[in-house]
């Protein structure tokens, strides 16, 4: 199987990804439709200013590495089930 040299080793996806989604709802929550229109536009044109393949590379090396995390759920009884 071929491996992909490029990925980054203890790099997670979907943790990366709840903390920015996070983030803008923390910065969008008390603004009103305008206000995240514009929020949106100025960081979609940062974050396009800033993108440079060429060191895209180093940039993802700064990027959010975390532990792996264990969740349990607990089984909430009712009812319908004996």
């Amino acid at each position: 199987m071929k491996t992909n040299s490029t990925a980054i080793q203890g790099f997670k996806a979907v943790d990366f990804m709840r903390e920015v989604r996070d983030k803008i709802s923390m910065d969008i929550k008390d603004m009103n439709f305008e206000e995240i229109q514009k929020y949106m536009e100025a960081r979609r044109l940062s974050l396009s200013s800033t993108y440079n393949p060429e060191t895209y590379s180093n940039v993802m090396e700064s990027a959010v590495v975390s532990e792996p995390t264990t969740t349990t759920y607990n089984k909430v009884d009712n009812d319908l089930n004996p």
